[in-house]
């Protein structure tokens, strides 16, 4: 629950968390707030906004993933008043009514282990991200206010911010490289070896 005056929200992850009436996840009142790097996911609201329910002043969101929440109106985000912006951002059910939105993705983002609505609450789950998915490297550079992650992590690796609390961390990189003997060519049917 965030409520009146001003504030940034950096690196907050809430899963599995469950509302009797609105906001599963976050609900927010009052005020003018700005996201960024926020996971959301796994929530429940029996009313409106399992994600994220907003009756704030202005809410500005970036890098942020909303995705997996469930409410009876406004699984991932339900806004009731205010003015509300997400930019570069992957929410699962597109820009919601009333919102401002830019550079929008949406799909599965990977979490290593998604937390089941349904379950909440519930503290299990993992909404770090598998090296496959499409919010690694996806995010606004500009939006950034923290040097780590929620993990402590540097938050920008492979120098695009990821979407969401967790930055990736890289894979490395597999060098591969063989050797055939003879280097020379051989006879017809003679054996090469790698």
């Amino acid at each position: 629950f965030i409520a009146n005056g001003t504030a940034a929200v950096v690196d907050l992850l809430a899963a599995g968390n469950r509302a009797t009436a609105h906001g599963g996840g976050v609900y927010v009142v009052g005020g003018t707030f700005r996201f960024v790097n926020v996971s959301l996911g796994g929530n429940r609201a029996d009313g409106r906004g399992g994600g994220l329910f907003m009756a704030a002043n202005e809410l500005e969101a970036a890098n942020s993933i909303v995705v997996g929440n469930a409410a009876a109106e406004g699984n991932q985000i339900f806004l009731n008043s205010g003015t509300l912006q997400i930019h570069r951002s992957l929410l699962a059910d597109g820009c919601p009514p009333g919102a401002t939105c830019t550079e929008l993705q949406s799909g599965d983002p990977l979490f290593v282990q998604p937390v089941d609505p349904a379950t909440a609450p519930a503290s299990t789950g993992n909404l770090r991200l598998q090296p496959t998915s499409l919010a690694i490297d996806a995010g606004d550079n500009l939006s950034v206010t923290a040097s780590t992650d929620l993990d402590g992590a540097p938050r920008i690796q492979n120098d695009v911010v990821d979407m969401g609390a967790y930055e990736a961390t890289p894979m490395p990189y597999l060098a591969l490289a063989k050797q055939v003997t003879p280097a020379t060519s051989v006879p017809y049917q003679s054996v090469i070896t790698y």
